[in-house]
């Protein structure tokens, strides 16, 4: 079942973002725009802001935006087709189905896959520290004082130093190499050709969108070798400007504030 951007644009224009969100928190008009208490979060004083006019919503407390699809889709887990198909009977629309695959809907697929090749990634580095990581490896995680249950919690990994271990991984399970490289896991010799991970012989922190989905990853080698850290470019599914490290745990806080640090172990401490 697809929709055309028409149909979208009809649903989305002919829908009130305010009186969406009223459904599941009390909002209060301030100014331009209407505040409440987070709908996706626990907290005491309101930090939940919502645009009438440009009908996006924002919480400055846990991160999370967006417009009336991308409160439905968050709120309900609903997909994009569920929220369009909700949206649509709740403003009275009759449905109008395309039989054309829309080009969003492919970049949906697209993130979908990266998403899965992420979550796959996090999951070798995070064995490789269990089982395969050399004695260094070791001494420096207890020289930082990482416990059993910090790694788990913030999903610590170690990628090997063999520069395409995690690519020869992804190829055992017949990925290809485009989508390799598209998502930044991997990178190709512009010269030769080869393929070769971004991260090899680092201390590997996931990092998690406020949906706990891996988007991206941070690594840090052992010595005082540069670059100390090598980040995740910018890919489908991230975007260095819009998140945060560890922003999926400090969303679950009990307190009021979030302090702000700047390194990977800082947040950790």
């Amino acid at each position: 079942m697809y929709f055309d951007d028409t149909f979208i644009e009809k649903v989305k224009s002919q829908t009130d973002i305010i009186s969406i969100i009223s459904e599941y928190t009390n909002l209060i008009k301030k100014g331009q725009s209407y505040v409440g208490r987070c709908p996706f979060h626990n907290e005491k004083t309101p930090s939940f802001f919502v645009n009438a006019e440009k009908q996006m919503y924002y919480c400055f407390g846990c991160g999370v935006g967006g417009n009336v699809m991308t409160f439905i889709m968050q709120k309900e887990n609903f997909t994009f087709v569920e929220a369009i198909e909700d949206l649509a009977n709740k403003a009275n629309i009759p449905l109008e189905l395309s039989d054309n695959k829309p080009h969003n809907s492919i970049d949906n697929s697209k993130k979908d896959l990266i998403f899965d090749l992420y979550k796959k990634a996090a999951r070798y580095y995070y064995y490789n520290l269990k089982h395969n990581a050399p004695q260094y490896a070791l001494d420096y995680i207890k020289f930082r004082k990482l416990d059993s249950q910090t790694i788990k919690t913030f999903g610590i990994g170690y990628a090997p130093t063999q520069y395409n271990s995690l690519y020869k991984y992804f190829k055992e399970i017949n990925i290809d190499d485009k989508i390799l490289v598209e998502s930044g896991l991997c990178l190709q010799s512009e010269t030769k050709g080869v393929m070769y991970d971004r991260f090899s012989n680092r201390l590997i922190f996931p990092i998690f969108s406020t949906t706990k989905k891996v988007i991206a990853f941070g690594g840090r080698v052992f010595g005082n070798e540069n670059p100390k850290y090598l980040n995740s470019a910018d890919s489908l599914i991230f975007n260095k400007s819009n998140n945060l490290y560890g922003l999926n745990l400090a969303k679950q806080s009990k307190y009021e504030y979030y302090i702000l640090v700047e390194g990977y172990m800082d947040v950790i401490a």
